[in-house]
């Protein structure tokens, strides 16, 4: 079986191709596990020329090969699995220069550190061949976004610790220099414990396109961004010139973590209402407060009168009147309609409901998705925030 080496660094920048040869040489990286055979004698490598070729090498080593994203240069990613059934997810690229093996090197760089994703590579080919790089990294069985949103104490808390795997693997590319760049909830990926209800043994990230160096130039009309859903698109970048960087994959992270845990991304609504209240944190924590449902206590008559008074002129008063006599549910609408110019939706609401059961992630959900880059948590505190809770057994209520 072949080993998965890593490439020889030299002095210097300059990277020097492997050895390919199947040799005794110790690696600290894993082999792959039962990968297919071939014949008795060498595999000849399909000419370059023809379509398919990348496939035909990948299916030389892997079973139930599958195209899942194609990336610039003749980058493509497969789903894969070895012949014990465990799934991959492999990474083609070409290697006919220095450049190419360049950046070979650096996408390995990018994922590396992560331990939850990183399995090791190879080179496949010669002259007579396409000459392709494979990065081989892990994979689960099933999109986390594909299973039934479980609303129990025990779902919520294995999708808490599933969304703090996820932020180590972000944070290990963010140390290297990279970003996913493509992150959203799709791209999580889990395998079910069989042996409890509701709790993943494993989760891992999906990566569709090439690592990207933090600092590079995004562009919504080229891939990764070109069909992502906005909920995942920093502010900055749908802006369009902007940079990709850890703010932006907290961002995504902040998306895909609502999603997780309410059933769908955030709304126009709630990301208007972050602003707001990034903005006006006194006035955003009232309107939590009053729109609520599931208040420990009711918010007193006079608090609801000061606040109303910061509104000057007839529009002050009219509120003040209202505060008099309102339900403290309508006249919380009122005043969300007033500061944002439409109503709370029915998103903003799920959010209140679960601000009030975990109000440490309604605060880091409110962190991640800040539109202002520089108040975004960093992804290592997202992480450990996110794993005492999914691990502490108090954290939950209800």
């Amino acid at each position: 079986r072949p080993h998965l080496d890593e490439p020889k660094h030299g002095a210097d920048v300059a990277v020097q191709a492997p050895d390919t040869s199947i040799s005794g040489a110790a690696v600290a990286r894993p082999h792959l596990d039962e990968p297919r055979r071939g014949t008795d004698g060498p595999v000849q490598a399909p000419d370059a020329s023809v379509p398919g070729a990348a496939m035909a090498v990948v299916r030389q080593h892997f079973n139930d090969t599958r195209l899942v994203g194609v990336g610039p240069d003749g980058f493509e990613v497969y789903a894969c699995k070895t012949g014990t059934g465990r799934r991959l997810e492999v990474h083609a690229m070409p290697w006919r220069n220095a450049d190419d093996r360049q950046r070979f090197v650096e996408e390995i760089a990018a994922f590396r550190q992560d331990a939850a994703s990183y399995v090791g590579w190879r080179r496949d080919g010669q002259e007579a061949g396409p000459n392709l790089s494979l990065l081989v990294l892990q994979a689960a069985s099933h999109r986390l976004v594909d299973l039934p949103l479980d609303r129990t104490a025990q779902g919520v808390r294995s999708r808490l610790s599933v969304a703090a795997q996820i932020a180590r693997s972000l944070s290990a590319m963010s140390k290297a220099g990279y970003v996913h760049g493509a992150l959203d909830t799709a791209m999580v990926l889990v395998d079910q414990d069989t042996r409890v209800k509701g709790r993943f043994k494993k989760a891992v990230l999906a990566h569709r396109y090439p690592a990207i160096k933090a600092g590079s130039r995004a562009k919504l009309s080229e891939p990764p961004l070109r069909g992502m859903g906005t909920p995942f698109i920093a502010p900055e970048l749908r802006k369009g010139g902007g940079e990709f960087s850890e703010r932006t994959d907290v961002y995504a992270f902040g998306a895909v973590l609502f999603d997780l845990l309410l059933g769908q991304p955030p709304s126009d609504v709630y990301t208007d209402y972050v602003k707001f209240d990034s903005e006006s944190p006194v006035l955003g924590q009232l309107l939590r407060d009053l729109l609520a449902k599931n208040r420990s206590r009711p918010i007193h008559p006079s608090r609801m009168m000061q606040l109303s008074g910061m509104v000057p002129g007839v529009q002050g008063k009219r509120l003040r009147k209202l505060a008099k006599t309102a339900e403290v549910h309508t006249f919380g609408t009122v005043l969300f309609d007033f500061f944002l110019g439409r109503p709370p939706d029915e998103v903003f609401a799920k959010y209140l409901e679960l601000n009030v059961q975990l109000p440490s992630i309604g605060r880091l959900l409110r962190e991640c998705l800040s539109p202002t880059p520089a108040n975004r948590v960093r992804l290592r505190d997202a992480a450990d925030r996110l794993g005492r809770l999914g691990g502490g057994g108090g954290a939950m209520q209800g």
